[in-house]
């Protein structure tokens, strides 16, 4: 399994837009980095709470219970999935 690749969001701090494209700017488990979200097709929602948010560079973030974010994060992912 490709898991323990796969940085966990713990916060979205800021997005340049509402919707894609834009940066966002966001806190994982290994730490603050900021990518380019290009398409709203790169948010999926899987199975119960979990998303999966592939960057422009084609790599893969998951946030693997929604409800887990704050109110802020999950608004901002919400309007996306």
């Amino acid at each position: 399994s490709n898991e323990e690749f796969v940085p966990t969001i713990i916060k979205i701090v800021t997005t340049t837009n509402p919707y894609p494209p834009c940066f966002w700017t966001i806190e994982t488990d290994r730490g603050i980095t900021r990518f380019q979200l290009e398409s709203e097709d790169d948010i999926r929602r899987l199975e119960d709470q979990r998303i999966m948010i592939a960057d422009a560079n084609g790599i893969r973030y998951s946030i693997p219970d929604i409800r887990q974010l704050d109110a802020a994060s999950q608004r901002i992912v919400r309007r996306l999935v």
